[in-house]
């Protein structure tokens, strides 16, 4: 170590080597200044992304809007005959209890001749 410290140092050779070390700092600041670059324009085109990405959703909610404020052409006729159909069912109940009451001492008189058999 003491040699090495002790030893003369020659000019070119100290010169040399800043060179060198210049050379490779700039490189280095010019890759780290390209790499910024890149940086912003692909934060200038996802900002540009973005922006497209929320005027189309601004439009399709105008148009979700629109959609839900059209009454669909058959809704007229299918509300009728859904009524239809509510009265038919209250029918056919009817019908189904009148059968169902008529039907029970049938069941129990032929219940009973089958038991007296």
């Amino acid at each position: 170590r003491l040699a090495a410290v002790g030893r003369p140092l020659e000019m070119t050779q100290i010169e040399h080597g800043m060179k060198n070390k210049v050379v490779t700092l700039e490189n280095e600041i010019k890759g780290t200044q390209h790499k910024l670059d890149n940086i912003a324009n692909d934060e200038a085109n996802l900002e540009a992304k973005i922006d497209k990405k929320k005027a189309e959703l601004e439009r399709n909610n105008k148009r979700l809007k629109s959609l839900q404020n059209v009454r669909p052409a058959f809704m007229d006729e299918f509300e009728k005959l859904e009524g239809d159909l509510k009265k038919m069912y209250e029918v056919y109940m009817k019908k189904k209890r009148s059968c169902l009451i008529k039907l029970t001492p049938l069941r129990t008189l032929q219940k009973i001749v089958k038991e007296k058999k």
